[in-house]
């Protein structure tokens, strides 16, 4: 642009075929207004929504064999053998990675059963799978077998008869998720799972960390097991003994965690003949696990009662909240307990039977809304002879709206023992949380006498001949 000499104002060139700005542009389809509401949302890259967990593209194991010409070309975690879209790369080695096969909806799953203590089993969700002698490979030359090699190699996966094999997925329509996010939800349900836990550790640590220093004190540790889980001097001192492993006068925070993990468990009972403990594998300890309740020594269970609260559509249903045993020599002895409920009377077996097996019922676990543990229990009796059975029931729970939680499978003691005690876990006590009540159960099974005069008094019979065998006695 020129000046004029001395003057005030500006002169501009002008610019050949040039267009000055308008508002919303020049066109329609300039405009902001120019979009179909009706149109699907542009898809996101699968490598950024399908994996959160991406791998380098030399730790692949799934490579394809026509690749290069030597076989040693890496592939990008979201690329493609062949440079086809449609062809899935064949995984030489049978490595199925935990994502492989993701779950539609893994949040209605329930949560995994807590870890046996100090067991060497390493639990699925942290390892990958590999399997040989699984796989249901087509005969080699024939056209199934190249095409599973070629399209489809999850044919084989899992292991299926072909009449039994079901094409397509088994959803609704509209429950249908695409294929490429399901592994994206389960990684964030995984994740989401693992920042509540962490919460609920940082929680109790906060809270048992009265004084605020990073660490908790031999007074403040028997507070927290002492007032907020009934656990006596002597019990809390064995925890701080086996957990309190550093040289310093206060537990440090990993060490409370390794303990919060395992719910602050003293692992038995005061027997010193439990001979087996019933386990319902449907159940996972949510709270800490209480002190433990056992008949004195040589005394066996004759009767149970249950603390329970009734369901509710407008109070945090809790469900099961206690467990009170009755032994045979009149000693009553009960779990620990969650605040809610009310006692139910006391329920006897049978004139000298002695309790022998338990079933649990319990609802599915919703991601969200209100969530019980344990709503009830039923147990069998039986004489020690094993010529007589009874049941103690104290019926369903029915949640809100009608719905009844189910039954687990019976689980009982083998023949020469009887109930002694148990063991329970309770989560209560958490603010604006949702209190489960009960959430798992521990049953232990002491020996017992079987006494065969009675029944093989008379003349030899089954029930003498069932009895004598219990006993080891063959003739």
């Amino acid at each position: 642009a020129g000046f004029r000499s001395g003057g005030a104002s500006r002169q501009h060139r002008a610019i050949p075929d040039a267009v000055s700005p308008k508002w919303f542009g020049h066109n329609f389809a300039d405009s902001p207004a120019a979009v179909n509401p009706w149109s699907a949302p542009l898809p996101l890259p699968e490598a950024i929504i399908g994996d959160l967990e991406p791998t380098a593209p030399l730790d692949r194991m799934d490579k394809g064999w026509l690749d290069s010409l030597t076989g040693a070309t890496p592939l990008a975690p979201d690329e493609h053998a062949v440079g086809s879209k449609r062809y899935v790369a064949v995984m030489r080695p049978d490595w199925v990675p935990r994502y492989h096969r993701p779950r539609t909806f893994p949040a209605d799953d329930d949560p995994p059963a807590a870890p046996e203590k100090d067991s060497p089993v390493l639990p699925l969700d942290e390892k990958h799978v590999v399997h040989k002698m699984d796989r249901l490979r087509p005969t080699k030359g024939t056209w199934e077998y190249l095409k599973s090699r070629m399209f489809d190699p999850d044919s084989s996966y899992p292991l299926t008869a072909p009449a039994d094999r079901v094409q397509g997925e088994l959803a609704a329509r509209g429950d249908a998720i695409p294929k490429r996010l399901r592994r994206y939800l389960e990684q964030v349900h995984d994740r989401r799972v693992r920042l509540e836990a962490f919460k609920r550790l940082e929680s109790l640590f906060n809270t048992s960390d009265q004084n605020q220093d990073s660490a908790v004190s031999h007074e403040e540790f028997e507070s927290t097991l002492r007032d907020r889980q009934n656990k006596s001097t002597e019990e809390a001192d064995r925890l701080w003994a086996k957990f309190h492993t550093s040289r310093g006068a206060e537990m440090e925070k990993g060490e409370f965690e390794r303990l919060a993990r395992i719910g602050f468990d003293l692992g038995a009972i005061n027997r010193t003949d439990v001979t087996t403990v019933l386990v319902a594998p449907h159940l996972a300890a949510q709270g800490f696990w209480g002190s433990g309740a056992a008949c004195p020594s040589d005394q066996l269970a004759v009767g149970v009662r249950l603390k329970v609260m009734p369901p509710s559509d407008s109070v945090d249903n809790t469900g099961l909240n206690g467990v009170g045993l009755r032994c045979s020599d009149g000693t009553e002895v009960s779990s620990i307990e969650g605040p809610d409920g009310a006692w139910t009377e006391w329920a006897d077996c049978a004139e000298g039977q002695q309790v022998y097996a338990y079933r649990a019922q319990s609802q599915a676990r919703q991601p969200v809304g209100d969530n019980a543990g344990i709503t009830s229990l039923g147990f069998a009796c039986r004489a020690p002879d094993l010529t007589a059975f009874s049941r103690i029931d104290f019926g369903d729970w029915v949640a809100a709206g009608g719905v009844s939680a189910g039954w687990a499978p019976e689980l009982m003691c083998p023949p020469r023992e009887a109930v002694c005690g148990l063991q329970a876990n309770v989560l209560r006590d958490q603010g604006e949380g949702d209190d489960m009540g009960i959430t798992d159960l521990r049953v232990y099974c002491c020996d017992a006498k079987v006494d065969c005069s009675k029944v093989c008094a008379s003349s030899a019979s089954v029930k003498c001949a069932v009895c004598r065998r219990v006993l080891g006695v063959v003739h």
